[in-house]
């Protein structure tokens, strides 16, 4: 039974090497995204390449590995896969335990809060621009969190504020769609207590400003939500502005992001976006910037796509 693991990185050569070298002599192949973007990080991934385990893929950046978990879990030639982003690291007690733990009749193992290890054929990552893991109707375990640490934990809270505003304009679009999809909405349970109404409204037969007025009131409800928790947990934290800038990005242009919103709902994000086809993918790449911290990239592709779309 086959173990491949799946690794995710851009510019971040040192932490690759290090994963690499402690997967080796557990797993049966490495298959790595790699979206490296400076010269010197090319170059030295070019070497990790040629480790006989190692199958190296450089795709163009789009500000988060969740678009390519489609493609990366394809490229696994294995029944088993472990996914991780190339600054974590697994403890040598949870990868001797690897041949075990797929063998005794789980399907999948969440650390923390995501699925870490799972059968491939019953990964199906949900969402809408973040992705998730989700394996549905079948056995799965929760496993012990420190068997997955992220090595760089202490500078994780900087990089994510460095990113605050240009991710709440990714926001936009998820927004609106959790707003739109029933489904979403009772799974994660937004709004619990007003469901049945929301899915009515949504449902109306109402005109587009009426919509946008019914869309722009729930979405203010969540951004006072967003506001609460952070308050809650985090008083002093510039996650704070988080919801606010999300809320800002939307209203800037309601009926463009609706639009989009929808568009991601009925034909998928990654079929939108041509993200299921690496060779779909790298055509498109000729209108993004391979200088790019990658978000800049997936407005340009989403820009790109809506234009086609709409011909």
């Amino acid at each position: 039974m086959g173990i491949s693991a799946l690794v995710f990185s851009i510019n971040e050569y040192k932490y690759v090497k290090r994963l690499v070298t402690l997967l080796s002599p557990y797993v049966n192949e490495i298959v790595i995204i790699d979206s490296s973007t400076k010269k010197d990080q090319l170059k030295k991934m070019r070497i990790i390449g040629r480790n006989k385990k190692v199958k190296l893929i450089w795709l163009p950046p789009l500000g988060m590995a969740d678009f390519y978990y489609q493609i990366g879990i394809k490229e696994c030639k294995n029944e088993w896969i472990l996914m991780l982003d190339s600054d974590h690291f697994p403890s040598k007690k949870f990868l001797r335990k690897l041949n075990e733990l797929v063998s005794v009749g789980y399907n999948g193992y969440k650390v923390g809060h995501f699925f870490r290890l799972f059968k491939k054929r019953f990964a199906k990552p949900s969402g809408i621009i973040h992705w998730v893991m989700f394996l549905k109707n079948t056995k799965t375990l929760r496993l012990d969190e420190n068997y997955i640490k992220v090595v760089r934990r202490d500078n994780l809270e900087k990089m994510k504020q460095k990113y605050l505003v240009k991710y709440s304009k990714i926001e936009a679009f998820q927004a609106p769609l959790k707003i739109l999809t029933v489904e979403s909405i009772k799974r994660e349970k937004i709004l619990t207590p007003l469901n049945k109404n929301i899915v009515d409204l949504i449902y109306m037969p109402l005109s587009k400003i009426s919509k946008i007025s019914i869309y722009l009131s729930l979405f203010l409800y969540l951004l006072l939500l967003e506001i609460y928790v952070a308050l809650k947990n985090k008083p002093k934290s510039l996650w704070l502005f988080y919801p606010i800038s999300t809320f800002f990005y939307f209203i800037k242009s309601p009926y463009k992001n609706l639009l989009i919103a929808k568009i991601m709902k009925k034909e998928g994000t990654y079929n939108f976006l041509d993200l299921n086809s690496k060779t779909k993918l790298i055509k498109n790449s000729k209108i993004l910037e391979f200088g790019s911290d990658g978000i800049e990239n997936l407005f340009k592709l989403i820009e790109y796509k809506l234009k086609q779309y709409l011909i």
